[in-house]
C-alpha cells in the first residue's frame, strides 16, 4: 500500500487529526505539517484550483459544536480579503467536519524563528537596528486587523522575513 496517496477527510482518522494527504474541502491538499501548537495545526498545502502553494490553519481537537463551528466560519468568510501590506490576507474560511480552518497565501521570506535559531547558535542575536524595523512593521501588521479583532499568537513562528519587509501569518483562526 502506497502511503503517498491523497484522501479526502471525513475518513476514520476524524477532525483534529488532519495530517499531509488529506484535502479540505475538495480544494487544499495538504503537503506538510508546518506546527503543531496545541490550538491549530499549521500546514503548507496546495490550492488545487489555482495550482500554488498555500498556508492553511485547521483548529485542533475534537472539532466545534456544529452550530458553533458554522457561525465561526461564517464570521470567518466575512473577513476574506482582510490583510495589509505586513498582514497575510485570508483567501478563504471553511470547515472541514467540526473543524474550522482558514487559508492564506503562502508567505515569502524565512520565518523568524529559524533565523533567531541560526544566529543562537552562532552566537549572535538581532540587534536594534535589525529588531527595529522588525518591531514597526509587527505594529503595522496589528494595526491592520479590522476592529475588535486581536490576533492571539504571535509569536517567532508566525512572522515572515525578507527583503521586501515582514509578512505576519495566523491571525484569523483564533481571532473570531
Amino acid at each position: 500500500m502506497s502511503t503517498d496517496a491523497t484522501h479526502v477527510t471525513g475518513s476514520p482518522t476524524g477532525p483534529g487529526a488532519n495530517q499531509p494527504g488529506d484535502v479540505l474541502a475538495e480544494r487544499y491538499e495538504l503537503l506538510e505539517l508546518l506546527d503543531a501548537d496545541g490550538v491549530a495545526l499549521s500546514f503548507r498545502a496546495l490550492d488545487q484550483e489555482s495550482e500554488r502553494q498555500v498556508l492553511v490553519r485547521v483548529l485542533a481537537g475534537p472539532g466545534l459544536p456544529s452550530d458553533v463551528c458554522e457561525q465561526v466560519v461564517q464570521r470567518l468568510q466575512g473577513l476574506v480579503g482582510v490583510g495589509g501590506r505586513f498582514l497575510a490576507s485570508l483567501l478563504d474560511a471553511d470547515r472541514e467536519k467540526r473543524s474550522p480552518f482558514t487559508v492564506e497565501a503562502w508567505p515569502r521570506g524565512t520565518q523568524l524563528s529559524s533565523i533567531l535559531d541560526s544566529r543562537r547558535s552562532r552566537g549572535d542575536a538581532l540587534g536594534p537596528r535589525e529588531a527595529l524595523p522588525v518591531i514597526a512593521q509587527l505594529d503595522a501588521a496589528l494595526g491592520a486587523l479590522p476592529e475588535g479583532l486581536h490576533h492571539g499568537d504571535v509569536r517567532a513562528e508566525r512572522v515572515w522575513l525578507d527583503t521586501d519587509g515582514l509578512r505576519l501569518t495566523g491571525p484569523f483562526l483564533l481571532a473570531v
